[in-house]
């Protein structure tokens, strides 16, 4: 490899994290996005009559883009698009509604709002759909580029591959049994209708193999512990995730009346006074028991007499 492409793999696995621990917390969360994210490549973007995805308009092997010098079907970007839907509505389900996004609606409906634009760092006001179009762009061109980098190196699978591409053939087959349709029509209505069995198979395994080279180029960068922790320093929000959830009270509060702290007083020494007098009186009544049993025991003793 290259000492370019070197510095640009290392730029896409991302900065290491603080602890060896975290690190491989870092690498089961990469695989689990399935190479969610963006890598500093140089893009040559086109974007061809998107919204049409979801008819026949655009036949299937059209181009709607062009990544690097690539050309990429409706399908293909389709794939990549609701690839970075799905990723992120399952990792962020948490905290959807506080980003304003809602699954049941449109995406290209729903702007992003501005805590999101913050945490993601896009500009307010994109809507969602064009946010995973870019990010599914972004995927292609990670898997370009990474799939480029192995074939320099002659890289060989691991078996892995294609049993999680066989595994999740038999899934897709099983859902599409589950709801009486072919594994073709379950597809499209996920994907759209220019999606094809064949097409989804081929770009699932490209993802596969992107993710097979990253995890075996990962398992070779050794980092020291002084190495982990400047960079943790360096960047700790890179690092850093806080996952909670926020509950909201409608009601107005009302601030009592002079009268009625008035009224609270009087009822409280009231009833502190009920109270002293209801201990004097237990206590005189203490005193009486004790004389009449210190009677008692006189009586007595005169009988004895």
């Amino acid at each position: 490899m290259s000492a370019s492409r070197e510095k640009q793999h290392r730029k896409t696995a991302g900065a290491p994290p603080k602890t060896a621990r975290e690190a491989q917390m870092r690498k089961e969360e990469q695989r689990s996005r399935l190479m969610y994210g963006a890598i500093g490549v140089a893009l040559a973007v086109a974007i061809v009559a998107s919204i049409l995805w979801n008819s026949n308009i655009i036949a299937r092997s059209a181009t709607a883009a062009t990544v690097d010098g690539r050309n990429y079907s409706a399908a293909q970007v389709s794939f990549y698009y609701r690839n970075a839907y799905m990723t992120f509505a399952n990792q962020w389900s948490g905290l959807l509604s506080y980003f304003g996004l809602d699954t049941s609606m449109p995406l290209d409906s729903q702007e992003i709002n501005d805590t999101a634009a913050s945490f993601l760092d896009v500009e307010a006001g994109t809507n969602w759909k064009e946010y995973f179009l870019n990010r599914g762009l972004e995927q292609i061109a990670t898997v370009q580029n990474t799939l480029e980098q192995a074939r320099e190196e002659n890289f060989t699978w691991p078996d892995s591959v294609q049993e999680e591409l066989d595994e999740a053939m038999e899934n897709l087959t099983s859902a599409a049994r589950g709801n009486g349709v072919t594994n073709g029509r379950y597809l499209q209505s996920i994907f759209g209708a220019v999606m094809t069995e064949r097409i989804y198979r081929a770009e699932l395994l490209r993802l596969l193999q992107s993710q097979a080279y990253n995890e075996a180029y990962e398992s070779r960068i050794a980092y020291t512990e002084d190495e982990l922790a400047a960079a943790y320093d360096a960047s700790p929000n890179d690092y850093d995730l806080v996952n909670y959830e926020s509950v909201r009270f409608d009601g107005t509060f009302v601030e009592p009346e002079e009268e009625e702290d008035a009224d609270a007083a009087a009822d409280s020494d009231s009833d502190a006074d009920e109270s002293a007098s209801e201990n004097a009186d237990a206590e005189e009544a203490d005193d009486e028991s004790a004389d009449a049993e210190a009677d008692s025991d006189s009586d007595a003793d005169e009988n004895a007499s």
